[in-house]
């Protein structure tokens, strides 16, 4: 995050206009796809008792639903990494870490949150370019689903949002 700051503010000291897309994961950690995500760490060199052990650590999960004091029956888990746990987060990094390579505009990743930002002067058409890049990767990794809002800035005076 302070990288990017530090880039905003480089941007508004010299008057460059800055296009920033916010975007976030709609239930990231429930929707990550288990074997699609096994897959990338086989991919990524994890191998052996560590991959069994990751992919035990996700199979045969459940869940239960508590309103007042009734509980729901308990459900098997088909898909996500377990939010709260140490593992959880990093296990999304893993999933989402192909999306860097694929970006033209700068770009910075925390769990479930991705910014992206360019000079619309230089490329006017980037921006855009790199959204539709990542709902293109949704599609095909998914069942993930995003929401966006998109800001530019141009000087110290003017900030719009779309």
């Amino acid at each position: 995050m302070l990288v990017c700051v530090n880039d905003w503010t480089l941007a508004l000291d010299s008057e460059q206009p800055r296009d920033i897309a916010y975007l976030d994961f709609s239930k990231a950690f429930d929707r990550v796809p288990k074997e699609r995500l096994l897959f990338k760490l086989q991919s990524a060199g994890i191998r052996g008792k560590l991959l069994n052990w990751i992919r035990a650590f996700l199979s045969n999960r459940t869940f239960k639903v508590r309103v007042g004091s009734d509980f729901s029956q308990i459900r098997p888990v088909q898909s996500g990494v377990p939010q709260g746990s140490i593992l959880g987060p990093l296990l999304f990094l893993v999933f989402t870490s192909d999306i860097p390579k694929l970006i033209h505009s700068n770009i910075a990743m925390f769990a479930d949150d991705i910014k992206l930002y360019s000079n619309p002067l230089k490329d006017p058409g980037q921006l855009q370019s790199d959204l539709t890049t990542i709902k293109h990767w949704s599609d095909a990794w998914g069942p993930l689903t995003w929401h966006h809002q998109v800001n530019e800035f141009y000087s110290k005076a003017s900030t719009s949002l779309f």
